[in-house]
Formats: C-alpha cells, sequence, structure tokens
C-alpha cells in the first residue's frame, strides 16, 4: 500500500467522538467518573480552539460533571471543517519556549533513597529532596502512586501532585 502526503484535516464531529472516548479512558484511568471528568475539563479548550462554538457551550463544557452530561454538550456542536487558521499553529503551551531540564545526575541513580518530610505528607504535594531526613522511601516504590510530576526548573526538588499517595506515610 502506498501512503498519500496529503494531510487530512478531521471535523468537528470527527473531534467530538476523539473527545468522548477520551473521557472514556480518562474516567477508566481514575476508576471514577467525578474524578475524570474533572481532568477533563483542562483539555475542552485545546479540543475546541479555532472551532466556531457559542461560549455558553464552551463554559458548559468546562464544567462537565458526567459522561452523561458530556455526550449531551457533544451532541450541540453543529459540524463545520476544522479551522485551517490553527492547523499549523502549536496547539498546547507555548509561553516559556524552554525545554524541561532535570539537575545534574538525576538520573543517575534509579534506586536512590529519597526522604519525605512529615510536614509535606499534608501540604497538598510531596517535595522530594535527598537531604530530608525523617521517612524513607524507594523512588519507584513511591513512583508507582503518582500518575503525573512536575519539576520545578532550577531546583533539586520535585513537586509530586496527587492525593492517590497513602496517607499512612
Amino acid at each position: 500500500m502506498v501512503g498519500n502526503s496529503e494531510r487530512v484535516l478531521p471535523t468537528l464531529h470527527e473531534v467530538r467522538e476523539v473527545m468522548f472516548r477520551h473521557g472514556e479512558l480518562i474516567v477508566d484511568y481514575f476508576e471514577s467518573e467525578d474524578r475524570g471528568c474533572r481532568d477533563l475539563r483542562k483539555h475542552m479548550a485545546w479540543y475546541l480552539k479555532g472551532f466556531s462554538v457559542h461560549s455558553e457551550l464552551r463554559r458548559q463544557f468546562g464544567m462537565i460533571a458526567s459522561l452523561a452530561e458530556f455526550r449531551t454538550l457533544l451532541d450541540q456542536l453543529d459540524d463545520q471543517p476544522y479551522p485551517l487558521e490553527v492547523a499549523e499553529k502549536p496547539r498546547g503551551r507555548t509561553s516559556h519556549g524552554r525545554p524541561p531540564t532535570l539537575p545534574d545526575g538525576w538520573l543517575n541513580d534509579p534506586d536512590e533513597m529519597i526522604h519525605l518530610e512529615a510536614e509535606d505528607m499534608f501540604s497538598g504535594g510531596y517535595c522530594l529532596n535527598s537531604s530530608f531526613a525523617s521517612s524513607h522511601w524507594q523512588l519507584p516504590s513511591l513512583l508507582q502512586f503518582l500518575p503525573t510530576h512536575s519539576l520545578l526548573r532550577g531546583t533539586q526538588r520535585t513537586i509530586l501532585h496527587f492525593a492517590q499517595l497513602p496517607m499512612s506515610l
């Protein structure tokens, strides 16, 4: 089979089906419709960027609470071609323009012991730094509880977000 180099852009109805599948997958991932829908809200503007969608409908997409409500909103979208004015532009964050970096030696030893301060256990995030001295966890066993983490540029610590860590650290 010979490929075609012509780029085919999706219509809004094709995008809405991808949006709904994303919703199903994220609800399955979090094993909670409420949690999945709350997380999905942040993606709505990205999916709808450039399409002509009424502001009230956009607002409702940002407040979805269930897959049934999400489906109802998606079914209200009028089909339209993909907006050519955004087709070639970046669709993510572009404001910082710097690549992410890790501190020197960060990945040298994946089994390095890390330490948690007791105060970090209740701060809304976990600050991990090899200079902390109270609780000891091996990084691989700690990361199994964390679906995401973010690095703070220019520091020696990582903030690991999520309330999925066991409360009995």
